[in-house]
């Protein structure tokens, strides 16, 4: 299961890591995340 915050990196289809955010609400710790994998 994966909870907002939590983003996995994915090159072609296997999983090379992720990226996960906690500390503030669902909303937030999304928008953070996404932030994070766009600066990527």
């Amino acid at each position: 299961m994966i909870f907002p915050g939590g983003i996995p990196l994915k090159q072609d289809v296997q999983c090379v890591g992720a990226v996960g955010v906690s500390g503030g609400d669902n909303q937030q710790n999304q928008a953070v995340a996404e932030a994070a994998i766009s600066a990527l």
